[in-house]
């Protein structure tokens, strides 16, 4: 009956405006009757989405790049729906609770951490909606209150929780490896109000996490942190934060009782840049449109063919160069930017056109998109992890370089 109730709600969603394009910054709203803006890099708003009451938690990038994936609360339930550019929308599952935030997995699934009365649980939806697993994490205090924020440790390819600890007044991060085995990594981190949002980076390797007004890079392995960013406003919350790579910026939303809402972006030298105060109260995340530069629907296996989408909607029809690696530093740099992989031996073989790499280089199709293999040896251990990433190229220069992925062997 609830999916009946909440097919009604969708029924009544609209957009309006052009639709959203690559680089553009997705805000969602939990109230309202509008959910979605999406503001170019100058401030502007250039499409909107509304009709899912009463909002929307939080938004990522589908696989296909194109297509967003949101958690929304209604009366009718919980549910994890897809919402395509041009307004429609499709329920891939209903949800036994919406947590603080949701992350895009690298084989196409979705992880959301969310509370009960006695442990955080970390439940993945594959991409079909099916509910896969609900991990129970014991080790995981709930200190009472449901907000839990997670992120994907880039080099490891461990889940990291930040939680809060009401006890000592702080938060603390937990590692999850795939076997549901999960440690304390700090007993403090810095930050003495709930965790906001975390994101993974593959430039550094290491976490930024928001906390009420503040934001911080934090090393996963040995908790040592540096504010990126310190609101001078008091009493506000940095619910959301995505990457922007043309930028290599961090994107935050702001939401602030009483004081005007934000959209800007922090750099690595810590300069923040001022896009508009013109953002819906009560703000929940934000997500680049488009950066989902490469993705899978499946894990890559020993003796199996590894497909991968590759998609640079800036630039369809361009040609394309992608590689592969086993690490992500010290990076290779390019007029276009730093990509995010390692000079190695992998490196080396995806780029002499091996056979063990497919359409590792060619055209992009006129949505932006292509289709690459790798056929996994069988000798290779699992746990093996690697990373990808690509570049268009137009003219005789690069013209864009791919957020890097990486993927586990299993």
């Amino acid at each position: 009956m609830t999916r009946f109730v909440f097919l009604a709600f969708v029924l009544t969603a609209t957009a309006a405006g052009a639709q959203p394009t690559a680089g553009d910054y997705v805000v969602a709203t939990g109230l309202g009757t509008t959910q979605l803006f999406a503001y170019s890099p100058t401030g502007q708003v250039v499409w909107t989405f509304g009709g899912l009451m009463p909002g929307i938690d939080s938004v990522t990038m589908a696989p296909n790049n194109r297509d967003l994936i949101a958690t929304t609360s209604s009366t009718a339930g919980d549910f994890l729906v897809t919402i395509t550019p041009s307004g429609s929308v499709s329920t891939l599952t209903q949800l036994p609770a919406v947590g603080a935030r949701m992350i895009a997995w690298r084989d196409g699934s979705y992880r959301i951490p969310f509370a009960t009365s006695f442990t955080v649980q970390i439940l993945t939806i594959d991409a079909s909606g099916r509910v896969a697993t609900i991990v129970p994490v014991p080790a995981i205090p709930t200190n009472g209150h449901d907000r839990h924020v997670i992120a994907e440790d880039v080099t490891s390819g461990d889940t990291l929780v930040v939680t809060h600890n009401q006890n000592q007044q702080g938060n603390a991060l937990y590692r999850l490896n795939d076997s549901g085995t999960s440690r304390r990594v700090s007993t403090l981190l810095p930050g003495d109000q709930w965790p906001d949002d975390a994101i993974g980076d593959a430039r550094t390797g290491g976490l930024v996490y928001s906390a009420h007004e503040q934001l911080f890079w934090v090393d996963p392995i040995s908790a040592a942190s540096s504010i990126l960013f310190n609101d001078p406003y008091p009493q506000t919350w940095l619910p959301g934060i995505s990457y922007d790579r043309q930028a290599d910026a961090w994107v935050c939303v702001r939401f602030a009782p009483g004081n005007p809402a934000w959209l800007f972006r922090v750099d690595r030298t810590r300069r923040v840049s001022s896009l508009t105060s013109n953002v819906p109260d009560y703000a929940t995340d934000v997500e680049v449109y488009g950066r989902r530069h490469v993705s899978a629907t499946t894990a890559p296996q020993p003796g199996a063919t590894f497909p991968l989408h590759f998609s640079e909607l800036k630039h369809p029809g361009a040609l394309y160069v992608a590689a592969a690696s086993f690490a992500t530093r010290p990076g290779l740099a390019t007029i276009a930017g730093i990509v995010d992989l390692a000079t190695d031996d992998l490196l080396r073989g995806s780029l002499s056109g091996a056979p063990l790499f497919a359409g590792f280089a060619g055209r992009l199709d006129q949505t932006g998109s292509a289709v690459g293999t790798i056929t996994i040896p069988q000798a290779v251990p699992r746990g093996t992890r690697f990373f990808v990433s690509f570049v268009t190229i137009g003219s005789g220069r690069i013209l864009s370089v791919a957020n890097t992925a990486g993927f586990t062997i299993r």
